[in-house]
């Protein structure tokens, strides 16, 4: 906002009333979480039975993989 009040884009009054704007307050959710045994049990029997078997088996694979884990960039650079 100041850039544009700078290059006059915007006038003094517009700047005032966009910088007497409250902040907000919030959190942030942890980045990521752990997966219970059902979730887990739940993702594996998805790869197991996708119609494309290869492709179910590779993702089993690379889940595993992960679950053991290896980094996502390892796997990644693994398939």
């Amino acid at each position: 906002m100041k850039a544009a009040w700078r290059r006059e884009l915007i006038d003094h009054e517009t700047m005032q009333r966009v910088v007497d704007v409250p902040a907000l307050v919030g959190s942030r959710e942890p980045p990521g979480r752990a997966l219970s045994q059902d979730e887990l049990t739940a993702i594996f029997r998805g790869c197991r039975e996708d119609e494309n078997r290869i492709m179910g088996a590779r993702d089993g694979a690379m889940l595993a993989l992960l679950y053991g884990g290896l980094r996502r960039s390892e796997v990644a650079a693994a398939a």
